[in-house]
Order: C-alpha cells, then structure tokens, then sequence
C-alpha cells in the first residue's frame, strides 16, 4: 500500500479508501453484520486505512457496521463520516453536535478524524451553511470538544466554487466526485487543494458504475490488455500526486484485491496522458447520473436511478434507442417507457440530486420514447 500525507496534517493516509456505502443488500438486509465486518478487516490487513460512511448509507446501517467491525480491530486507522442539512435535515448547530455524538456511539470510537460538511452543491448553499448561525458553528463545537479531529468539506460542485470554498481557509480536506469521465470539470479544484496545501479524497473512481458497465467505451484508459477498466479507472484517480485518497465503494474481497493492484508501479499521470484521455471524452459526460441513489424516494413510485442509468446510456452513445434497451433489458422495467410518464414533475427528486440533474427533463424525454 502507498500512503499520502493529509493536506496539512501529519496523517499518513493509505490512496485506496474505503468506501463503505456498497456492503451486499443480501447481508445487512438480513443483520449478517459479521460478513461485512469480514470485508471491512480483510481492507485493512491489505493495508487500507481510511474507512469513509455516512449516515443514510446502506439504509442507515453503515456505521453501525463499521463499528462492528471497529470493535475487533486495532484503532490504526481513520474513520470519516458527514452531515448536513440538505442530507440529513440537521438545521442547528446543536443538531450537528447530537448527530456527531449518534456517529461515534454508532462507530464504536472516540473521535471522529474527518468530520464533513456533506453534499454543498453551489457556493451559494456553502455561504448558507457557514454564515454566522448556520450549522458550521456545530462542526466547530464539536471540535472544540474533541469530538472532532479534522474538518472537511464534501462536494459535488465545480471547480470554480470548490476553489472558492477552500480559499475560506475553513476546512483541511476536500471530498470530490473526481473519475475519467468528468475530471476536466473539477481540475480546477484540485489545482487548488495543491495550491492551498488541502487535502483530497476523491469519490466515484467508476463514475457510480458506468465505467466498468461500458468498458467497451472506456476501453482508452486501459495501459495493457490484461486490465480491467475498473482497474485503469482507479489507476487514474490514485495516479494524481495531488489527491490524497481514492475512495472505493467495496461489495466483495475480489474488489478490494482489485483496487489495491490497480495501484503496483504506480506513476504520476502526465498532463500528455490527460490530454489524450479528454480527447475522448464528450462534455456531456459531466452530466452523468453516478447512482447515488437520494432521488430514490419517487411518490409515485417510480424507479428513477434506473432511469437515470439508462439515459447514462443515451450520452455515451448518442443513441436514444439505448436508454429503451438499458429499461427494458437490463433493469427489465416493464412499464411503458419505465413508468416514467408518470411523473407528475413534483421536483422532489431534483432537490434530492446531489449533482443538480434536469431529471423531470429526462424523464420527459423517456417519456416520449
């Protein structure tokens, strides 16, 4: 394992993360906290590290194993976790302080290392959350009281406004959506955390799975014919010098063997590499669902990620007929056009999107297919 100083402090991070929002539904579903407890060990003995959670992940359940797992394992390592008010309806800063205490009986420990301030689309919700009032003043007493290590922002903004937040001075680390699908619209934030000496983690290595689903597209990243593209794409993250952690969402031990071989002989990518990937790439790209899965509260019941999947399709391929294909043959929808003609443009969804998506538009679009 390689490791990477974090931002300004003296923390040795390893640059594979893990990711815990991907344990199998079949195992915490049914209680078998002791085989995600499994996986959680086995990262570590691989020398993995850094152990990111949240509450909501893996239905409210992720760091309640996390501190399954914590409780038969040596305290060598780093755990992160989030809350916000868009995310988990936390509006005070006392709010702030009940959650931070909830995580740490949840996770088993005593001090929460990186404490993010979780999922600012613009740097108009930044200001809002840290203005005089707003709910930053919690990550602030929780530091103050030791709950609290580090404080970091998590973001699914553009550069622009990632440059801006971390100007503030406010936080030690960042955490970005970062993959070779939309690099080249958070390159500038990344130019700042090195300028400013801030920390990166980097989240949806796989752009949420739609790299390794269209490896036939994303054949480019590969640097020999025995790789995966999932391999090629974590290599890509991790090969930036100025990205601390490449965050990976592990289901299985093959996955985390995948990852950590992704990283042997590894080089500092070239700016004639990246150039040479964005030559492949569409700008459109940036606007890929990556399946966070937030919007998934539909009130009528319909199945938007998987829609959300499917139109992924259509912007890779420019072929509409695909997103009918990826419905109907993939997810096996059987509704007509996936029960996407009844939406009702309620725009819950949409304030759920992490990424600021036009689902009611898309969903119009499969709509009249």
């Amino acid at each position: 394992m390689i490791y990477r100083k974090y931002g300004q402090t003296d923390k040795e991070i390893s640059i594979i993360g893990f990711g815990a929002m991907r344990f199998l539904d079949e195992d915490f579903k049914n209680g078998n906290y002791e085989k995600c407890a499994e996986l959680v060990s086995y990262a570590r003995e691989k020398g993995i590290n850094y152990f990111d959670t949240a509450p909501l992940y893996c239905d409210d359940q992720s760091e309640k194993i996390l501190g399954y797992a914590f409780r038969q394992m040596k305290k060598d390592f780093y755990v992160s976790t989030k809350t916000s008010t868009h995310v988990t309806g936390d509006k005070t800063s006392d709010d702030v302080l009940r959650r931070i205490e909830n995580s740490l009986s949840r996770l088993g420990i005593d001090r929460i290392n990186f404490m993010h301030l979780w999922c600012i689309l613009d740097y108009d919700m930044f200001r809002g959350y840290t203005q005089k009032g707003g709910i930053f003043e919690g990550f602030l007493k929780a530091k103050e009281r030791g709950l609290v290590e580090h404080i970091s922002l998590s973001t699914h903004a553009n550069g622009d406004d990632i440059e801006k937040m971390l100007e503030t001075g406010l936080f030690e680390g960042v955490l970005l959506g970062y993959n070779a699908t939309n690099f080249a619209f958070r390159e500038k934030g990344l130019e700042a955390a090195k300028r400013l000496n801030r920390a990166v983690v980097t989240m949806n290595p796989l752009g949420g799975g739609l790299i390794p689903q269209r490896a036939d597209y994303y054949s480019f990243l590969k640097q020999n014919d025995e790789d995966t593209v999932a391999k090629a794409a974590i290599r890509f993250n991790a090969s930036h010098p100025e990205i601390t952690v490449t965050l990976c969402g592990f289901s299985t031990k093959a996955q985390v063997d995948e990852a950590c071989e992704a990283i042997k002989d590894l080089k500092p990518i070239t700016e004639y590499e990246k150039l040479q990937i964005k030559s492949h790439l569409k700008a459109s790209l940036n606007n890929v669902c990556t399946g966070c899965g937030y919007c998934d509260d539909c009130p009528k019941g319909i199945a938007i990620p998987k829609l959300m999947d499917a139109y992924n399709q259509y912007i890779i391929t420019d072929k509409k007929e695909d997103i009918m294909s990826r419905i109907q043959n993939h997810w096996q929808l059987r509704e007509e056009n996936g029960g996407a003609l009844e939406c009702i443009a309620c725009g819950k969804c949409e304030k759920a999107c992490t990424q600021k998506l036009p689902i009611i538009k898309r969903l119009e679009e499969i709509a009249s297919l």
